[in-house]
């Protein structure tokens, strides 16, 4: 039989609400509204990586989560939100000179060890992942982001170099066929 664990925890720095976590066996799921939660599970490696989404009234919408019953059947089973508050340790930035807390910058569970070094200054902005680099896209001579909520918007620089063509032929002709596909159907 399979220990299910229920709590939430703050997502910090800045503070950007609480997460509800269920987990079971090898996976987890999270959640910010109760409704929607994302399945995350150990992948063999060390490395715990997205598997599936489980909505509420429709159960498994996406991914693998199939291969982790045990998570599955904790969401179907779960208590009440919002579940108890699993993160009492806590890293404060102190002031220098008074010693009185400023912010925030991290939390834990006591029963686990934190497994990255926090950022030891507040950020008064979501915290984001700055360490990707990519050769390939360093290299390019156009590139775009698009989406439904950006249209396509081209990207001038990569790691402060600017890209010869921004925007380039690849990027006008993408603009194009989005705007033409857009205005046939909300959904391009």
């Amino acid at each position: 039989m399979t220990e299910e664990r229920y709590f939430s925890q703050r997502r910090l720095n800045p503070y950007r609400g609480v997460v509800q976590v269920a987990a079971a066996g090898r996976a987890e799921a999270r959640s910010q509204d109760g409704l929607t939660w994302h399945l995350r599970a150990d992948d063999g490696h060390g490395w715990v990586r997205p598997v599936g989404v489980w909505v509420e009234g429709e159960g498994l919408r996406a991914g693998v989560g199939e291969r982790f019953p045990e998570v599955l059947a904790a969401l179907a089973d779960r208590p009440a939100l919002p579940f108890p508050m699993a993160d009492s340790a806590e890293l404060w930035l102190l002031d220098k000179a008074t010693g009185r807390p400023l912010a925030l910058l991290n939390t834990g569970r006591p029963d686990e060890p934190l497994h990255a070094v926090p950022e030891l200054e507040w950020i008064p902005f979501a915290l984001t992942y700055r360490g990707f680099h990519s050769p390939a896209l360093a290299g390019a001579e156009e590139a775009f982001l698009s989406g439904t909520t950006r249209d396509v918007q081209p990207i001038r620089n990569v790691d402060g170099v600017g890209l010869a063509a921004a925007p380039g032929p690849v990027t006008r002709k993408a603009a194009e066929i989005f705007a033409l596909r857009s205005a046939e159907s909300p959904d391009p």
